[in-house]
Order: C-alpha cells, then sequence, then structure tokens
C-alpha cells in the first residue's frame, strides 16, 4: 500500500490544515486536555502540557501516523486535529477532533473534505474510521460524507479501562461523490 505523505499545509475556505509542529504544543494541550474533546479517544489522558512534545515526537517518528492541526483562518487559533492514525492492509484509519465551542459550524466537515482529497490524490486506498457508538456527532459527520457503516464491534480501551462499542465506517474514493468535492471549492 501505498502511504500517503502529506507534507504541506492545505487551506479551505475558512482553515489552514498544518503538520503538528512543536510550537502548537501548548494549545495541543488545551485541545487534548478538554475532557468533552477526549471523551471518545483511545489514548491516554494528558495531565500535563510536556506529555504533549513526547506525542508529538511520536506521531513525527511514526511513518504510518499524521496529524494536522486545524487552524481558522481568521485568527489562527487551534481549534482541532485531523489526520492519519495507521496505514494496514485493510486501509488507511483517520481520526480527528474538536474543541466543543467550534461544533456544530461545518468546521470539521470542511477539514476531513479536504483531507480526503489530499490522501485520493495520492492512493486508491480505502479509508477507514473507527467511532465510539455514543459519538452522535462523529457519526453523522462520517455518514454526511458517504461513508458506509459496514460492522459493530467491542474493543477494550485500555486508557479508558472498559470495552468500548465501536461502529467501522468505510469512505471509498470512488464513492466520495463529485458533491463533496464541490464543496472544496464553493463552501
Amino acid at each position: 500500500m501505498i502511504i500517503p505523505l502529506l507534507s504541506t499545509s492545505i487551506i479551505t475556505e475558512r482553515l489552514l490544515l498544518a503538520p503538528l509542529i512543536p510550537a502548537d504544543n501548548d494549545e495541543l494541550y488545551t485541545l487534548w486536555s478538554n475532557l468533552e474533546t477526549t471523551r471518545y479517544l483511545h489514548s491516554p489522558k494528558l495531565t500535563a502540557p510536556t506529555m504533549v512534545a513526547a506525542v508529538v515526537e511520536a506521531i513525527a517518528a511514526d511513518p504510518y501516523f499524521q496529524r494536522f492541526s486545524l487552524r481558522t483562518l481568521t485568527d489562527y487559533t487551534l481549534i482541532g486535529t485531523v489526520g492519519i492514525n495507521d496505514c494496514t492492509a485493510k486501509g488507511i484509519e483517520i481520526g480527528f477532533e474538536l474543541l466543543p465551542r467550534y461544533k456544530r459550524q461545518g468546521y470539521m466537515s470542511e477539514a476531513l473534505t479536504a483531507f480526503l482529497y489530499n490522501i485520493w490524490n495520492q492512493t486508491d486506498a480505502d479509508i477507514y474510521a473507527k467511532v465510539d457508538t455514543a459519538n452522535y456527532a462523529s457519526l453523522k459527520l462520517l455518514e454526511s460524507l458517504q461513508a458506509n457503516r459496514v460492522f459493530s464491534t467491542k474493543e477494550y480501551c485500555v486508557e479508558r479501562e472498559e470495552t468500548v462499542d465501536l461502529y467501522y465506517y468505510i469512505l471509498e474514493k470512488k464513492e466520495f461523490s463529485y458533491q463533496i468535492l464541490i464543496q472544496l471549492f464553493y463552501i
């Protein structure tokens, strides 16, 4: 499988998507320590700003993991991230999170549309997302992007020390409609 390397920034009508850099660490701590933002993430809780530096370094060192900051073009505030969590034979796993005050304004739809477009400029691989069944906002977002729910499962989440119910969604390049691509240019 070709691993897409998205090393350049992506600009949409309202957002700048840029690879994470150490200068992002303070704002990333605000994002990744927010309990509402991280409720459905399967990652360790960040209890100190110094932990963010280790996460950003680990992301940079892993060729299968890429993360982009989402910044508003109006004031360059970091409002979330989107990225590739893994590349395997079954496809490319994506993940995303957004600060609560920016939800329900179309930011993540705009970011994911541009992000998927850029991935599919480099590969035909299917893209998938694992979503907690209680995460209604992410479920609706993926369905709005024409993702297909393919199955549900239970997985033990070490970080939360509990079993969680997950839906797996698949996004196929051929199903990614022309209407979605038009959004990139006419949002």
